[in-house]
């Protein structure tokens, strides 16, 4: 196999990883939000005094989109969950 087609599959393995882990994160965030029994547009009002009609950062969290550190801090705290959890670290 040349040099080129291995850089190129462990780019596409590091890529589908990285897909698979926000993939996670984001189930797990929603799954603290369930447990936490609120729903999207409360977690915008509570968290981030954002006005109901726009739920959609939660939403694109939940399937995927990465949050930064200091959403992901304010996310697991709101919801009574830990961020090695969320993170698949326990």
């Amino acid at each position: 196999m040349a040099v080129c087609e291995a850089r190129s599959i462990k780019k596409e393995t590091q890529k589908s990883y990285e897909h698979e882990a926000s993939r996670m994160i984001g189930l797990k965030l929603k799954m603290g939000r369930l447990f936490a029994k609120r729903l999207q547009e409360q977690v915008m009002i509570d968290v981030f005094g954002v006005d109901t009609g726009q739920k959609n950062r939660i939403s694109e969290i939940e399937n995927g989109k990465l949050p930064n550190a200091f959403m992901l801090m304010r996310l697991c705290s709101y919801y009574g969950v830990s961020a090695d959890w969320v993170l698949g670290f326990s």
